[in-house]
């Protein structure tokens, strides 16, 4: 009495990156594919332990090895998260090493293999330490550098540089994550560029909580009201780590 095995649906596989480990889970046919899965994954991620997981299952489809080659040579890109195929249907789901590999991640699921589609990509950016944010202004210009804890506070960011009289801004900001739980990021850069528009030029730099402020005032007014402004309380749970803040030349002769 000889029976074939049920078919496995979905058939589905997972590779996992665990720090220096990578578990492979899920079905794969009773074949050289295995082999192939688990040489794939060292290769992606050479030093790696691959753990191989994988049970003998019926059912792979066309686009079962495709998919998993690709995410495997994904999988390298990743600081912590996974790679999988169900059926034909593709995911990849974790935090980027870096802003290389996130790039290089996001340019990848654009160009999966032929016959696998998209069913998730969840790649959030790399975590930095220290977070940092720059503004620079010159002119009427404000160049904003660095990162920002989501893309949701750019938008109301421009605003309030271009509300505390930046003509134009200039935006090379990344989106990151590693900002300070401390850190309302709002009220910390309303408060930087309130400083910098009173200033003839200057430059603000955050690194975590840590702001350092340079630059020139063109009366002693405006001098006054910046230093003053820094030498108390800060707000958005920030603290002053350095100051550079010069008065207007003095006149030589006074006459």
């Amino acid at each position: 009495t000889t029976t074939v095995a049920a078919e496995v649906r979905p058939y589905a596989a997972t590779a996992t990156r665990e720090g220096n480990k990578i578990p492979l889970t899920g079905v794969v046919p009773p074949d050289v594919v295995r082999k192939s899965l688990v040489d794939g994954a060292r290769a992606a991620f050479p030093g790696a332990e691959v753990v191989d997981q994988l049970k003998d299952g019926r059912g792979v489809g066309p686009a079962y090895l495709p998919g998993m080659t690709f995410g495997l040579s994904q999988i390298g890109k990743l600081a912590k998260g996974s790679v999988g195929i169900s059926d034909a249907a593709f995911s990849i789901a974790g935090a980027a090493a870096d802003f290389s590999s996130f790039d290089a991640a996001q340019a990848a699921i654009k160009q999966l293999p032929q016959g696998v589609s998209l069913a998730k990509a969840e790649i959030t950016p790399p975590r930095l330490s220290p977070f940092p944010f720059m503004a620079v202004k010159e002119g009427d210009t404000l160049s904003l550098s660095g990162v920002i804890p989501n893309e949701a506070v750019r938008k109301p960011l421009i605003a309030a540089a271009a509300a505390a009289g930046a003509g134009k801004v200039a935006d090379s900001l990344r989106v990151a994550d590693g900002l300070p739980a401390s850190v309302d990021f709002g009220k910390a850069s309303e408060f930087v560029f309130a400083q910098l528009g009173k200033l003839k030029s200057g430059s603000a730099s955050l690194k975590d909580d840590a702001l350092t402020v340079a630059g020139a005032a063109e009366d002693e007014d405006r001098f006054t009201a910046v230093t003053s402004a820094l030498s108390g309380a800060l707000p958005g749970g920030i603290k002053l780590a350095a100051q550079d803040i010069k008065g207007p030349p003095a006149i030589i002769p006074y006459l």
